[in-house]
């Protein structure tokens, strides 16, 4: 019994990753038709400010360019938020959720909306970096939304040995791409959502 369950679960989570990546993708493509090149939507970093020079509530610069390339383009049920530490959360219908953790560059995407076991288990980080600057950043740039590659060598014994090792677990969603977005036999941990 407990073996269905774990393969119901890593169900669960295989077909939210392959539909959350497709969904991100599709719609900077349809953003980009109204907006032009995705490499220069970066210029949306300013913060609407009021007389006194403070920050106006809701023009957070990832709230505001989530808003305007991101969120016309995809179905979501909860309206965009931005929490305490300013990250931007987007929940959708299948009860999963993205929230913008640092810049525009990492994502981190929840088959779930809760979470208390952590990356790997049940959140999983992706990237999106069309413009950078630096070798390992230039390396990333211009691709589309990925899972999280960064600094990765191109091996799969360095997919498993982060996804397993690093602290961060910033490499098991690209692991699980790397296997048709199936979880592999030997992932290290036991999913859930």
């Amino acid at each position: 019994m407990p073996s269905l369950i774990q393969n119901y679960r890593n169900k669960v989570v295989e077909t939210r990753l392959q539909k959350f990546y497709s969904t991100m993708n599709q719609a900077i493509a349809l953003a980009e038709i109204d907006y032009g090149p995705r490499e220069d939507w970066y210029n949306l970093y300013d913060v609407d400010t009021d007389k006194n020079g403070n920050a106006i509530e809701g023009t957070v610069a990832k709230e505001k360019w989530a808003k305007k390339y991101i969120l016309p383009y995809m179905k979501t049920v909860k309206k965009l938020e931005a929490d305490q530490w300013g990250q931007v959360i987007m929940y959708f219908a299948d009860g999963s959720m993205v929230y913008i953790a640092t810049d525009l560059a990492d994502w981190a995407f929840r088959p779930s909306g809760k979470c208390k076991k952590g990356r790997g288990i049940c959140e999983f980080m992706f990237n999106y970096t069309p413009i950078g600057y630096g070798e390992q950043i230039k390396k990333h740039a211009g691709q589309r939304f990925e899972p999280y590659k960064f600094g990765w060598n191109g091996t799969l014994s360095h997919l498993e040995s982060d996804c397993k090792n690093n602290q961060y677990h910033l490499f098991c969603t690209a692991l699980i791409q790397y296997h048709g977005w199936k979880i592999p036999k030997n992932y290290p941990f036991k999913v859930t959502y």
